[in-house]
C-alpha cells in the first residue's frame, strides 16, 4: 500500500516524527499563486498528541514507472478534527501548503515610504516585498530564517503600486493580476527542499508557466484522447474596444489627446468599432501618451478563453510527461493551443489508489 508515497509528519524545523500510514483518504492541491491545502484521514488509533499546529506534513511521491522519491509538497498544520460517521471515529488533520507563510505577514510599512510603495519590475517588486517581511525585517523578529528569495530577474512590467499595512500574500497575488494585465503573467511559489532533518524554502518567480514547458513532449490533451474533460472555449467580446483616445495634460480645446485604432478589428462589420478613452494626464508629450492610449488598447482586444480538466494516463502521466505548472497542447472544437496546469488536485484513497485531476486554462 501507498508504495509510491511516502508521507512524513515533521516538526517546524523539519525532524521526521512519524511516516503517516493506513489512512483512510489523502487529498491534497496545488495552485499557481494560491494556497494548496492537504485533508488526511488518519485512524482512530493514531497518537494525536503528535498533532501540532505549525508541524509540517511532507508529501513525497514517485511517479508510475519510477522508484525515485520527489518532495511534492509540504504543507503546514492548521488544524485537526474527529470525525464519527456511523460509529465509526477518524482523525482529519488540516494542512496548508507553503505559500501559506507569505500570508503570516503583512507589508509593516507607514504609508508614503519606500517599503510601502513601489515602481519596479513587478517580479522585483514581489522579491523586494519578501525580503523586506519575511527575511531582511527591519525588525528582525518577523525574520524567518529558513527562508531565502531568488536572485531577481526583472522579467515583469513596471509597476506603480502602494500597499502599507496589506497582507503580503495578498498583495503579492494583486501584483500578479496586475501584471498578467499588463500582458506577462508573473507566477510565484514559496518552493520547499527537504531533508529527513531540516528544510527550507525559498521564493521564486517565473514568467511563462510555474513549471516547464512540456509542448515539445508530442503529448496531446482532448476528449478524443480520453485524457481531456469538463471543457469550456468561451469567445468573448464584451468590454472589447478597437480605437482608444489617450487623455493627456491639458483641458478643452489644449488638451494633449491622441487616437490609436485597431482597423483590422474596427473595420470588420458595418458597427465594429468600439470605441474607449484613458487616462494620461501624466504625459506631456505625444508619443508618451499614444502609448498609453496604445497599451490600453491591447488589453482592450476580445478574449478567447479555455478551461478544463486534464487527467493522469498512460500516455501522459503525472510526474513524468506533465506536472504541476507545465505548458501542455490542449485540442478542443477544432482549435488547438498550449494551456497551463494552474492547479492540480490529487486523491489518495486507503487501497493506495491515486485519483489525479488537474485545471488547464488558456487565454489569448
Amino acid at each position: 500500500m501507498y508504495e509510491a508515497y511516502e508521507i512524513w509528519l515533521t516538526t517546524d524545523q523539519g525532524t521526521r516524527v512519524a511516516l503517516l500510514t493506513n489512512f483512510q483518504q489523502m487529498q491534497y492541491s496545488i495552485i499557481a499563486n494560491d494556497v494548496g491545502q492537504l485533508s488526511i484521514n488518519l485512524p482512530s488509533t493514531f497518537d494525536t498528541s503528535l498533532l501540532v499546529a505549525d508541524r509540517t506534513i511532507q508529501v513525497w511521491r514517485a511517479p508510475v514507472g519510477t522508484n525515485k522519491m520527489s518532495l511534492q509538497r509540504l504543507y503546514v498544520i492548521e488544524g485537526w478534527k474527529y470525525a464519527r460517521q456511523s460509529g465509526s471515529l477518524s482523525i482529519v488533520a488540516r494542512a496548508f501548503g507553503s505559500n501559506s507563510l507569505l500570508a503570516r505577514r503583512v507589508i509593516a510599512a507607514y504609508s508614503g515610504t519606500s517599503l510601502a510603495a513601489k515602481t519596479d519590475y513587478a517580479d522585483d517588486m514581489m522579491r523586494e516585498l519578501v525580503n523586506e517581511n519575511m527575511v531582511a525585517a527591519l525588525d528582525s523578529d518577523r525574520d524567518m530564517s529558513f527562508v531565502d528569495v531568488a536572485p531577481e530577474l526583472t522579467a515583469g512590467p513596471i509597476l506603480q503600486m502602494r500597499f502599507s499595512y496589506k497582507n503580503l500574500l495578498s498583495t503579492l497575488r494583486s501584483i500578479g493580476d496586475a501584471s498578467r494585465a499588463a500582458g506577462t503573467e508573473i507566477f510565484f511559489d514559496m518552493h520547499a527542499d527537504a531533508t529527513s532533518s531540516s528544510f527550507s524554502c525559498e521564493f521564486r518567480t517565473k514568467t511563462g508557466q510555474p513549471g516547464a514547458d512540456n509542448t515539445d513532449q508530442g503529448v496531446l490533451f482532448s476528449s478524443e484522447m480520453g485524457n481531456l474533460e469538463n471543457t469550456t472555449l468561451d469567445f468573448d467580446y464584451r468590454g472589447s474596444a478597437n480605437v482608444v483616445y489617450g487623455l493627456g495634460q491639458g483641458s478643452g480645446v489644449s488638451q494633449n489627446i491622441q487616437e490609436v485604432e485597431d482597423t483590422d478589428r474596427s473595420g470588420a462589420s458595418r458597427f465594429a468599432r468600439k470605441e474607449a478613452a484613458v487616462s494620461a494626464s501624466s504625459q506631456q508629450e505625444d508619443d508618451e501618451v499614444t502609448a498609453v492610449a496604445r497599451s490600453a488598447l491591447n488589453k482592450l482586444r476580445p478574449v478567447r478563453q479555455f478551461t478544463g480538466n486534464i487527467t493522469d494516463s498512460r500516455a501522459a502521466r503525472y510526474g513524468v510527461d506533465w506536472w504541476f505548472g507545465s505548458k501542455v497542447t490542449v485540442r478542443a472544437e477544432g482549435h488547438e493551443f498550449d494551456a497551463i496546469v494552474r492547479a492540480v488536485n490529487i486523491t489518495l484513497d486507503e487501497a493506495g489508489q491515486e485519483r489525479i485531476q488537474a485545471k488547464v486554462e488558456y487565454e489569448s
